[in-house]
């Protein structure tokens, strides 16, 4: 069914085809395919006079870009453009910030995934801003959101980080790199995968769990669940065995932690009742 020329046609309203999925949006334009909506932003965070962080606009524009990349991969699905808004000027902050959104485009795989900008050039500014949303598709088939199956085992891949209490890098081997993502998405056993952003790890497997329909049984480890993820600088995921997650700890840079396991919701009001 087109959903599109029904909506042009008045048929049908837009919150009919539109749905959350957790911070990510789906736009249904047919049956089995959706427009995927990703953003994120920034303030007070760069090199201008009355920035609260300092940091190279280069870095963040690439980690800015990350949170919404990080969304739409998670989910499944491809990305098709980026756009920044910037409230700065585009020489040189604002092409500082183009530069890493297109280095982020091109560890994705999308080293020609279309990037539009705009900037603020009436006003002379003195703190840094910028908003960053990535477009994408993906079929029902391959969507992952709520994909986690009782028995799954529940890992991290990375370390929760945020600044400025540490200084984030891309290349800091504990936050996970989006090749290190891809190979994670391309493993068969995997099924839900969560970015982790301020809400921490915690927060993260709840969604994954409740949005499956299951519930989390924890294991202990040493990872700070409470602590802020920052720009998405961990994922959260349930895989199906031991033996795939020992796989994929063989493959990925990132160090992999299992924190819990899933199980039917039933298992767990039983076991409070003994």
């Amino acid at each position: 069914m087109d959903y599109l020329s029904m909506l042009w046609a008045g048929e049908i309203q837009a919150g009919t085809v539109s749905e959350q999925l957790r911070d990510l949006s789906a736009v249904w334009v047919a049956d089995e395919m959706a427009l995927l909506v990703a953003s994120d932003s920034s303030g007070g965070i760069g090199n201008k006079p009355q920035d609260a962080v300092r940091m190279h606009p280069w870095m963040t524009g690439y980690f800015t870009a990350r949170v919404a990349m990080l969304e739409v991969l998670c989910a499944g699905g491809r990305p098709i453009m980026m756009v920044g808004s910037f409230s700065v000027e585009m020489d040189p902050i604002g092409e500082a910030y183009r530069l890493g959104m297109q280095t982020l485009a091109r560890e994705a795989g999308y080293p020609d995934l279309p990037i539009r900008t705009r900037s603020e050039e009436n006003v002379a500014t003195v703190q840094s801003g910028l908003g960053v949303t990535i477009l994408g598709v993906v079929t029902r088939a391959a969507l992952r959101v709520g994909s986690s199956r009782p028995g799954d085992l529940v890992a991290v891949a990375g370390v929760p980080k945020c600044g400025p209490w540490v200084h984030l890098s891309p290349n800091d081997s504990e936050i996970l790199g989006v090749g290190d993502l891809l190979r994670i998405r391309a493993e068969e056993a995997v099924h839900d995968v969560v970015p982790v952003g301020s809400k921490g790890v915690a927060f993260e497997r709840g969604e994954l769990s409740r949005i499956g329909g299951l519930a989390f049984r924890g294991r202990s480890s040493m990872l700070l669940e409470d602590q802020s993820g920052g720009p998405s600088s961990c994922v959260v995921f349930s895989i199906a065995g031991a033996e795939a997650l020992e796989r994929l700890s063989r493959e990925v840079r990132a160090p992999l932690t299992v924190i819990g396991e899933l199980i039917e919701p039933h298992k767990t009001e039983a076991a409070g009742a003994l």
